[in-house]
């Protein structure tokens, strides 16, 4: 059960871990412009894209779904950026196996357990049957209403498939995602630290990091660095795309490694 992925350039390995509802098309525009230095993995994760559907899911076998890719794919060692959810898999991974993470870049999340409301979001999707629709337009618009916010409804609408009977589904395997989205809030856990250099990116207009949780931060990732990029939100890597890309190289650049 390979993960579904896409590799861009080479050089030294950089994977990317899309968050909740997300895939790896979404960040195809970031991996095309870090391609020109690294070779990119972009991944979907399990129930999400074209990956394999299961029914169990949490940051523990997200995190284990990672180092068997890394290991069919003779990766050994590799750049580790993950977003929301793909930080917490990001930030468990290299908890359990710091030597795979040369350094590690969480977007927007903190290692705490969250108290969301997406479980709203997801008994929307089971609520509305695409299965039921021959018209995108019209499921679209079913789907807008139910949600009441035009930027989400479009974002997760990307998650839609047209079937050969010109009806439509869902790639992500909405049901699995609800049953286990309770472990999904928790934090990454582990006893050991990641001592290599970490940064967390946030959105200034995102309230997934607050203050204080940088001490938190700092207890698991001792060598942190925090970066704040101004008028972005939770999907930062969209709000702000060339900051976001210009912050990561920076960063991947500095001194720690000969690329």
């Amino acid at each position: 059960m390979d993960l579904h992925f896409k590799s861009l350039g080479r050089g030294y390995p950089l994977i990317i871990l899309h968050g909740l509802f997300g895939m790896l098309d979404n960040w195809k525009s970031i991996g095309a412009k870090l391609s020109k230095q690294f070779t990119v993995f972009l991944i979907d994760q399990r129930n999400h894209g074209k990956s394999f559907h299961h029914p169990d899911m949490n940051y523990q076998l997200l995190a284990q779904d990672i180092k068997k890719f890394m290991e069919n794919h003779w990766v050994f060692e590799a750049f580790v950026i993950g977003h929301s959810m793909g930080g917490k898999v990001a930030m468990q991974l290299a908890l359990n196996h710091p030597d795979l993470v040369t350094k590690l870049i969480v977007v927007d999340i903190a290692p705490k357990k969250y108290n969301d409301k997406q479980d709203k979001l997801l008994e929307i999707m089971l609520k509305i049957e695409p299965g039921s629709y021959s018209e995108r337009k019209a499921l679209l618009s079913e789907f807008e209403k139910e949600i009441g916010d035009e930027t989400v409804s479009r974002l997760l609408s990307k998650n839609l498939k047209r079937n050969r009977e010109g009806t439509y589904s869902w790639k992500m395997n909405v049901s699995s995602i609800y049953k286990n989205y309770q472990y999904l809030l928790n934090a990454p856990q582990g006893d050991h630290k990641y001592e290599s250099p970490s940064l967390f990116v946030k959105g200034s207009n995102s309230n997934y990091i607050i203050p204080g949780d940088e001490d938190l931060i700092k207890l698991k990732f001792p060598d942190a660095t925090f970066k704040t990029i101004e008028g972005a939100g939770h999907w930062v890597h969209i709000d702000s795309p060339d900051r976001f890309v210009l912050t990561i190289q920076n960063f991947l650049n500095a001194d720690s490694i000969n690329l």
